[in-house]
């Protein structure tokens, strides 16, 4: 390599014991590189003599392959609170490897490189399991070690959205051909907290491939998986690798712990159907003119969920209302079919009433309940009122219908006071007719009259 030569000029002279502080730097390649050191040579000095050290930072690995007139020394025996480089120096083993010269010149051949990021991960997912859906919820704990990183890639699951990607240092990702980069704002280096919540649609697949992230370069990954899925999913394994036994918890969890990094699982699912058991109320309210009917709803649901509910309501009937919690819209059918749908699904019990009236025509109608075509069982009770100066009958048209009292009345069903009802009957089924005849009493006139005593007693 070329020399150059350094002339420095001093105002006056100099005696005794002087310090010269000279900082130079050499341009090098992009790493890895390898570079030639050697120190400046005073002229017309007797005698030179000192220490080298060679020293790098913490991302950086540097080591000496060649070295003349140098002797290794222990890094106590080096000067170096007298470097204004050192702090710059990483903070841990700061001399990597200090020398000792008795006489000049020197030479020292060194080679740099990058020091790789060692990447532990530790994977905490849960995936759960719908019936229009598939959702994972990975939480990845970093461990980066060694150097820092300002961006790492992750591998997804093939046929998976991106739905939210979170940590605390994040700048922005991107997605490409199922490769998501992340870049942080600084390099991080320890302990990282990686969030990322992935979906897929879902018709109702028997085979399921649990879906699986995994961090690009990482040494070591292990973790723990929990797979859940709705009520009236039946979950079985088909094939495990690479996990620990897949343990079924008594709330339909299955766990299982992540072994080694090329894992996978494939589960094979049964979709159970909802049974459906009914207990209704009809409350059936005379005028001279109108029924008006209010019949409430208490649904058992066993087995799975339900959201879509098939209603049958009789012919004639006007001003239906359909109340309950929850109902996402009502769509109306031919002859008198009714679609109920809710927001979500309802999972164990379900209440509702429906609203509606009829004429009374000729003082006479027909009573008919509500059906709900989907249910095994329908238990029905049937209650009627009538105001004082209507005379009522009633005939039972078809069905097995038990008259009864009130009182009787399960203590799941308190919905109205049902004390003056004229009529109350016990439907074991849901299909059933009641013939109602009524015959008007005249009121009698009153005469006027004005209150003069009365008398208490108690």
């Amino acid at each position: 390599a070329k020399k150059s030569k350094l002339r420095i000029v001093l105002s006056q002279p100099l005696s005794g014991s002087v310090s010269l502080f000279i900082k130079t730097q050499q341009k090098s390649a992009q790493l890895p590189y390898a570079c030639q050191l050697e120190l400046p040579v005073l002229r017309n000095c007797a005698r030179q003599r000192g220490t080298l050290a060679l020293s790098a930072r913490d991302n950086l690995k540097i080591r000496p392959v060649k070295w003349q007139g140098l002797q290794k020394i222990d890094p106590s025996d080096f000067p170096l609170n007298e470097f204004s480089l050192k702090r710059y120096l990483p903070t841990e083993q700061r001399l990597l490897f200090p020398y000792r010269y008795i006489k000049l010149p020197i030479l020292l051949t060194a080679k740099a490189e990058r020091i790789k990021a060692e990447l532990e991960t530790f994977n905490k997912s849960t995936l759960s399991i719908g019936d229009e859906r598939l959702l994972l919820n990975a939480q990845l704990q970093l461990k980066i070690q060694k150097a820092g990183i300002f961006s790492l890639d992750v591998n997804l699951p093939k046929g998976y959205d991106i739905e939210t990607v979170s940590n605390s240092n994040i700048s922005h990702w991107d997605e490409n051909n199922g490769i998501l980069s992340v870049y942080f704002q600084r390099r991080i280096k320890g302990t990282q907290n990686l969030q990322l919540v992935l979906v897929k649609s879902n018709q109702g697949q028997k085979s399921i491939v649990v879906p699986k992230v995994s961090i690009v370069g990482a040494l070591k990954q292990k973790g723990q998986l929990v797979i859940s899925a709705e009520r009236g999913h039946r979950l079985d394994v088909a094939k495990n690798k690479g996990l620990g036994a897949v343990q079924l918890r008594e709330n339909g969890l299955m766990k299982a712990r992540i072994l080694q990094r090329d894992w996978s699982l494939s589960l094979t699912r049964e979709v159970l159907k909802p049974r459906l058991e009914v207990d209704s109320l009809q409350v059936c309210r005379l005028t001279d003119k109108l029924v008006r009917i209010k019949q409430y709803f208490n649904c058992k649901i066993d087995h799975a969920g339900m959201k879509l509910f098939e209603l049958k309501l009789p012919k004639g009937v006007k001003s239906i209302d359909i109340r309950g919690e929850g109902i996402a819209r009502i769509d109306k059918q031919k002859d008198g079919l009714y679609f109920l749908e809710l927001k979500k699904k309802a999972q164990s019990n379900y209440r509702f009433s429906v609203t509606y009236q009829l004429f009374h025509q000729d003082n006479k109608s027909t009573l008919e309940a509500v059906q709900m075509p989907q249910a095994i069982r329908q238990n029905s009770y049937a209650a009627i009122f009538a105001p004082s100066h209507l005379d009522t009958s009633v005939k039972v048209g078809n069905g097995e219908v038990e008259r009864g009292e009130a009182r009787l009345l399960p203590a799941h069903l308190p919905y109205e006071d049902l004390s003056n009802a004229v009529s109350f009957f016990h439907i074991s089924h849901g299909r059933y007719s009641l013939d109602v005849q009524t015959v008007k009493h005249q009121l009698a006139e009153t005469l006027a009259a004005e209150i003069q005593k009365i008398t208490l007693t108690s």
